[in-house]
């Protein structure tokens, strides 16, 4: 017996779901020759959707499963570097339909992934497309406009040209056709099957392109056939055929009749045939090939007509064709057999345009059906293995846009009615359906029902992402009128208290935000209203557009920022009761604004959490605010959720949501991790552009995905190929290799490199007891240690591997500490940090390493109070710095705090804030213990505001005796053209007495209100590693800067009409000391 399954996918995009539903289909065959049966039974069934996205259809061809018995043993779903981000086992299905869900994410690799299904030991893969593609304006009606092109032109004859003159209008029609070719060429009575070693005949007519016969002039010449016979080899083993082609060439005289007969015999190995008729540089192709094979004692290959029935029935129809949107519109569903289970989907018809429809259909299923017998085959049943068909079916690209996708189950009844609302698209939308019952089973929509969503006149907004305050914007409303009549409309902007009208001095005739606008049939116009937003945060801007017949109504909302450099800061106390006892700890705190802050800009909030890992739990998704467009960066999105889960399981506090919710994270975090995996196993900051992996984040991604993998599914290959990269990394005496870059300065080294790089990677695989790496270690430890970061990074190293040196290493360590407060910590010497208000990144992971340290060789007296220092570093979101230092600092204190913290907390707290009559009261206890409670308050406490510069844009910023970097920014635009400038940005690293470089660099280039930049525009090379267009901002990732001076253009093109427009910021900072 052989499986079959046939995959047919559309395309998907990045940061959408798709639902995967199987539909297994059984077929008995009989005998080869005799009539084929079909049956469809509850364990059989059938289809694959992709929610939102696009419809997905798999087929299975399979022996009859039991239903109570899995349909499928593993379902694999594999990216384009064949790594598995997800697997499915042991699936069940109503009536044999399994729907799954996957999301992608933002940065999901594209190119081709593959599902891979197992039934039994047979395993069968497909392919899908994931693309970026770019949504765009799409309908039916005609777009207007010139648009320039080139093309050669043939030039067949001269018509002729007139010229009038008259004094009054004229009309003047005169119609040419154009063709394609001057002659027309029909192959007529050709076969539909081909019968090995036998004669095959067909005739091919010539005729002039009208259908006319031919002249004197074409009789007698010659038609050149080339006959193409593919044949198959009589030596192949388990239906592995080899293939060759014969090829024949014939030469024919053109009949008075201008029909031509061709016969040939045909070879007795033939699998398929081409016949292409050349004249008068004229081609017409015919492609035959057989369609059944026979494997019988006497060597005769016959064809046999396999026709395909769907019993089943469903029919669609929608209670209005033609709606408004946003109207109430219900899609009735009709089936042939109670409890029958029903998909429905309905996608936007602009699709199309993207590719082949891909609805289902009684053609396409028998189509598939018929390709099991498209193959040919001549011999003996002598000694043949079985084996499933190889044939690879080709790939399929599609970009629905998706409105319904309804999973139904019928019940008692044979009709569905789902009400539903129009979209506001302006569009036709497609339904179509199939239904699974437990008699006829298989049913699809003989044809697609049309819902065409559509008003003849309606208004639309032209607005950017955001606006600066204080600068002019002018809101574009376009006007469309596909009526018969040419109208004139009034156009009414609301007025509002969030933005004024700026008013021409000239123009007196009409009110500000009123325009009387003139659209003839079945065009557009616009109307332009120059208003200045004066409130900040987002605000709605409601358009009214109405003549005598209609009108139409639109509310868009538009972001408005502040001027200046948002800065912010924050401060956090740890408030305990020591050993239980009753006792009352008065904390203040004070800030006070910078005196250059711009108006109205200043916010403040105090949030009050029991838990101490509750600030991170409750900012999981955004831990931290910095770019994380690198291998490195993107695990902030992966490791901190393994933290998480496993402290929530040590204190007995699991909550669904939040374990959901990190679920969700890892698995998006997993995928967008295998975009930096190299072909070699190891993962580098940029993946395959980099010239080498990473020994230093190939280790720290091999730590999560191990830690990961209680939680969500890890592909075993990843692990065990990054093991067997990292092992090749290690010198005969103990110390690791780093081939690639180390993009995180603190590890870069100068001397102590070698030891922090082995350290790190001991600590990240020390079960794979690396012992020669323990005993390297202990010998640099006794030469001695000068650098805080070495010894303590060492010192967990040395305790994780249970070293005898480690208790000497963490005394050595903790007697270099700072104690103050009733904390204890470490400092490094401030570079580039003047005014930062945050510890440097280092001192973070140092004291994170040290915890780890005290945590390990149970030194629980010293460790909390690291702890609390540590805890009271994060920042307002949860995390710290950058990634590093965040996820090392969570995996410290989740590993601490669940075994050193009492679950037993009862606390009151009193928040007094200045100028409020009455304090506000918390009562924290087990069962609030992760509940973050926030006050918004207008004293300056937890704050963020903005700091307006007081230096012109255009002009060179000398650096600061503090700041690391020295940068120059020029603006270079033209006088006749105001739609383009481009920016020549300049840096260099300031060289100080520790480093003459930085690690991996970071250059936010604000952008212009109005104004975008195509992210190819700026190519990436050794020093340009990636480039990243957020909105109003570009983020550049620089591989690392030194003390010579690079220079960057990045040009900009206006998308919208501003005025006044405010400054825009450059900024340059090392990522993984952002201080600098």
């Amino acid at each position: 017996m052989y499986h079959y399954i046939l995959f047919y996918f559309n395309s998907f995009c990045p940061d959408e779901h798709f639902i995967i539903n199987i539909i297994i289909i059984s077929t008995k065959i009989i005998c080869i020759g005799q009539q084929i049966k079909q049956k469809y039974c509850s364990a059989q069934a059938y289809l694959m959707l992709i929610l939102s996205v696009v419809l997905i259809c798999i087929f299975c061809l399979v022996i009859l499963v039991n239903t109570h018995k899995p349909i499928c043993n593993i379902m694999d779903l594999q990216d384009p570097s064949s790594n598995i981000v997800q697997q499915w086992i042991s699936e069940k299905g109503n009536l044999g339909v399994v729907s799954k869900t996957y999301r992608l994410t933002d940065n999901s690799l594209l190119g081709s992934w593959a599902i891979q299904v197992t039934i039994n030991v047979s395993s069968i893969f497909s392919s899908i497309m994931c693309h970026k593609y770019l949504y765009s304006v799409v309908g039916w009606r005609p777009v207007r406009g010139l648009f320039p092109a080139l093309r050669p032109v043939l030039l067949i004859y001269f018509l002729f040209s007139m010229l009038f003159k008259a004094k009054r209008p004229s009309t003047v029609n005169k119609s040419v056709n154009i063709i394609n070719a001057e002659y027309n060429l029909e192959f007529i009575q050709k076969p539909t099957v081909l019968r090995p070693s036998l004669n095959f005949t067909t005739y091919l007519k010539i005729s002039f392109y009208d259908g006319q016969p031919l002249s004197e002039e074409e009789i007698g010449r010659n038609v050149t056939f080339s006959i193409s016979q593919s044949l198959f080899s009589n030596s192949w083993r388990a239906f592995q055929m080899t293939e060759s082609v014969q090829i024949q060439n014939i030469q024919s005289e053109i009949p008075k009749n201008g029909i031509i007969k061709l016969e040939f015999p045909l070879d007795i190995n033939i699998t398929s045939l081409t016949i292409k008729a050349n004249f008068s540089e004229m081609h017409f192709i015919m492609n035959l090939s057989l369609h059944i094979y026979n494997i019988l004692p006497i060597l005769n290959i016959f064809f046999l007509v396999l026709p395909f029935y769907v019993f089943n029935q469903v029919n669609l129809s929608w209670s209005n064709k033609h709606v408004q949107p946003s109207n109430a519109v219900s899609l009735q569903v009709n089936v042939t057999e109670p409890n029958s289970f029903v998909g429905i989907l309905v996608v936007d018809k602009s699709a199309k345009l993207l590719g082949d429809a891909n609805d289902l259909s009684e053609d396409m299923v028998s189509v598939h059906f018929q390709v099991l017998s498209n193959e040919v085959f001549h011999a003996t049943d002598k000694n043949l293995p079985e084996s499933p068909s190889t044939e690879t079916k080709p790939i399929r690209s599609n970009f629905p846009e998706t409105w319904i996708w309804n999973v139904t189950y019928t019940g008692a009844s044979t009709t569905v009615n789902l009400d539903v609302v129009a979209p506001d698209t302006i569009t036709s939308w497609i339904a179509s359906a199939f239904v699974m019952s437990e008699n006829l089973g298989l049913g699809l929509t003989s044809f697609s029902e049309e819902l065409v969503v559509f008003q003849s006149f309606f208004i639309s907004l032209n607005l950017p992402y955001s606006v600066i305050r204080g600068e002019e914007l002018v809101l574009d409303v376009i006007l469309f009128n596909y009526l018969n009549q040419s109208i004139e409309v009034m156009v009414t902007v609301t007025p509002s208290d969030d933005f004024q009208f700026v008013i021409s001095l000239n123009d007196t005739t009409m009110l500000p935000n009123r325009q009387k606008v003139y659209i003839p049939s079945q065009e557009g116009a616009a109307a332009k209203f120059p208003v200045r937003p004066i409130k900040l945060g987002v605000i709605p801007i409601t358009v009214h557009a109405a003549f005598s017949k209609s009108s139409d109504t639109v509310i868009e909302k538009i972001l408005v920022k502040a001027e200046g450099i948002q800065q912010s800061f924050s401060q956090s106390i740890l408030l305990s009761s020591a050993g239980g006892q009753q006792q009352n700890v008065i904390k203040v705190l004070n800030f006070t604004l910078p005196s250059d802050t711009v108006q109205d800009s200043a916010s403040a909030f105090v949030t009050v959490v029991g838990d101490i890992m509750g600030p991170s739990i409750s900012g999981l998704e955004y831990l931290i605010q910095m770019p994380c467009g690198c291998g490195e960066q993107n695990m902030i999105m992966f490791a901190p959720n393994i933290y998480v889960i496993q402290y929530l399981m040590n204190t007995k506090q699991v909550n669904q949501d939040i374990y959901n919710n990190a679920i969700r994270f890892m698995t998006q975090g997993y995928q967008g991790e295998l975009r930096y995996q190299r072909v070699d196993g190891s993962f580098s900051a940029f993946g395959d552009s980099d010239s080498s992996g990473s020994t230093w984040l190939s280790a720290f991604v091999l730590k999560c995905f191990l830690q990961a993998r209680p939680f969500i599914f890890i592909d075993p290959m990843v692990l065990e190929k990054t093991t067997a990269w990292l092992v090749k990394q290690q010198n005969f005496n103990g110390a690791f290799n780093e081939p690639g870059r180390v993009i995180h300065t603190e590890l870069q080294g100068g001397h102590n490199g070698p030891i922090t790089l082995t350290a790190y990677v001991l600590i990240n695989v020390y079960k794979m007891e690396i012992l020669s790496a323990v005993s390297y270690l202990e010998n640099r430890y006794l030469e001695g240690i000068s650098d805080n970061y070495t010894l303590s990074i060492l010192t967990y190293a040395l305790s994780l591997a249970k070293s005898h040196n480690a208790s000497n290493a963490l005394i050595e360590l903790n007697r270099r500490a700072d104690k103050r407060g009733g904390s204890m910590f470490w400092s490094s010497p401030p570079i580039g940090q003047a005014g930062w208000w945050q510890p440097r990144s280092s001192d973070i992971e140092l004291a994170a390493y040290a915890l780890l340290s005290h945590y390990t060789q149970v030194k629980i007296t010293e460790g909390a109070l690291v702890m609390k220092w540590l805890s009271q570093q994060r920042n307002h979101l949860g995390g710290y710095s950058s990634t590093q230092d965040t996820v090392i600092a969570l995996q410290a204190l989740s590993q601490f705090a669940a075994n050193y913290s009492s679950s037993n907390t009862s606390l009151n707290v009193s928040v007094d804030i200045a100028g409020t009559e009455e304090p506000i009261m918390f009562r924290i206890n087990s069962e609030n213990l992760l509940v973050l409670y926030i006050i918004f308050i207008t004293s300056e406490v937890n704050i963020f505001f903005n700091i307006k510069s007081q230096v012109a844009s255009r002009r060179r910023r000398d650096a600061d005796l503090n700041e690391a970097f020295e940068l120059d920014v020029n603006v270079f635009d033209s006088l006749g053209d105001i739609d383009h400038l481009h920016l020549n940005i300049c840096t260099r690293f300031i060289e100080n007495q520790y480093t003459n470089k930085t690690g991996m660099a970071m250059m936010e280039v604000g952008l212009l209100s109005g104004f975008m930049v195509d992210q190819d525009a700026i190519p990436t090379d050794n020093l340009i590693k990636k480039v990243e267009v957020d909105f109003q901002k570009v983020n550049i990732y620089l591989d690392s800067l030194n003390t010579l001076m690079i220079c960057l253009k990045i040009p900009q093109r206006r998308m919208f009409s501003t005025a006044s427009s405010q400054d825009a910021t450059v900024v340059v900072y090392d990522y993984y000391e952002p201080g600098k």
